[in-house]
This record gives C-alpha cells, sequence and structure tokens, in this order.
C-alpha cells in the first residue's frame, strides 16, 4: 500500500497481475481472468498443425514491414534487450502508471528483444531459473517467437511479432522509440527493455530461421 492506494504488479511472461497488500478481492479477480483466458490459449495453441521448430515455435508467415530507409546502426543487434518494467497509460485520467521489478526473482519468466540484421526481430521468453546463468543455446532462433522490426532516423521504431491463439495467427503490432540503450514500446499496454550486453559465444552466429 502506497499512499493509501493499492499497487499491482503484471507478470510480463504470463500476463498476471498480483497485489503486493491488502487488496484480495482485487487479485482473486484478475487472476480468474487471466487464468481463464491462458487455459484457452493453452489448448487452442494445440490445434495449430502448420510448420513448427523442433521446440514447438510456429513459423507461419506473416507480413513483413517495410523496410525503406532503415536504421539498423540505432539498434545494437550485438546484444539483447532485457525487459524491464510495463507500463499503462490511463487516458481518462492522462496518467502513466508504471509496474516495476523489485528483482530478478520476482517473476518466473523474463522477456528479451533480439535484434537481427535484415529487419528480423526474436522474441525469447526465457524462464527466471535459467537467466542467472545464461547459455548460448537460450538464444537458438528456434526458441524465439518470430517478427520484424524497422527504425527510422529518428529513433522510431515498430515492431511485429506473431503467436498462435484460438487456433488462429495472433499479430501484435507495437510502436515505440529507441533512447540511447533503451527500448520503449507500446500499444495497450508499454514495455521499456534495457540493453542487456552478454559474451559473443552466446549470441555470435545465430541466424533467424524466418
Amino acid at each position: 500500500m502506497k499512499n493509501g492506494k493499492c499497487v499491482l504488479r503484471i507478470n510480463p511472461g504470463t500476463g498476471w497481475f498480483y497485489a503486493v497488500q491488502n487488496t484480495k478481492s482485487i487479485f482473486i479477480m484478475l487472476k480468474k481472468i487471466f487464468f481463464g483466458a491462458s487455459i484457452v490459449l493453452f489448448f487452442s495453441a494445440c490445434c495449430y498443425t502448420g510448420v513448427k521448430t523442433s521446440y514447438g515455435l510456429h513459423r507461419k508467415a506473416i507480413p513483413k514491414l517495410d523496410r525503406t530507409n532503415n536504421h539498423y546502426n540505432l539498434i545494437d543487434t550485438s546484444s539483447v534487450f532485457k525487459i524491464k518494467t510495463n507500463f499503462f497509460y490511463n487516458k481518462s485520467l492522462e496518467k502513466y502508471t508504471y509496474y516495476e521489478k523489485d528483482s530478478d526473482t520476482d517473476y518466473p519468466y523474463t522477456n528479451y528483444l533480439k535484434f537481427y540484421g535484415g529487419g528480423k526481430l526474436g522474441l525469447f521468453i526465457i524462464s527466471k531459473s535459467d537467466t542467472a546463468n545464461l547459455k548460448r543455446d537460450d538464444f537458438n532462433p528456434l526458441k524465439a517467437k518470430m517478427g520484424y522490426y524497422v527504425v527510422k532516423e529518428n529513433g522510431e521504431i515498430q515492431t511485429r511479432t506473431s503467436t498462435i491463439g484460438n487456433c488462429n495467427l495472433f499479430i501484435s503490432n507495437q510502436k515505440g522509440v529507441v533512447k540511447g540503450d533503451s527500448i520503449i514500446l507500446e500499444r495497450h499496454f508499454g514495455e521499456i527493455y534495457e540493453k542487456k550486453k552478454l559474451s559473443k559465444e552466446i549470441l555470435a552466429n545465430w541466424r533467424p530461421d524466418w
């Protein structure tokens, strides 16, 4: 409880909210909603019969973004970008609410973005238990959700990633901005990613398969 207001946190890996203190009824309501949605997506994804990688990630083709005048040099393709913060903009209140992560052990999963040359983007969802000792195979593109990106000269970025749910292909389009070592993306919820430098042995010479 902060200044008489409850604080909600969001798990980017699962989409679940949880309450910090004394918000049991809100927690139960949100948990039921997101748990039900997760169950539907889990079972509906099983009906997808198209091309998959050896790790079960779909490879159904999606429309590419227009790469005209794409400024790849504004993105460090030799690193990964790890999610740090989620945020939500309340239009009626004209106010941003941020869901900060307290530590690397608060959530079971975390998201990493890997930008490749040619405008290709991989979204990796990695278990927290593995992030303390990341290995080369953690960033095998066969384990990534496939996507694309474009960057304009002024730092504006657009990403497009895909997933399968309810037996259908869902495409997520996000827009944002590159600011130094951070990337801010926004759709319904916003996400802030920060660059994380890993060893060349982990990231070098991977080629996306889409």
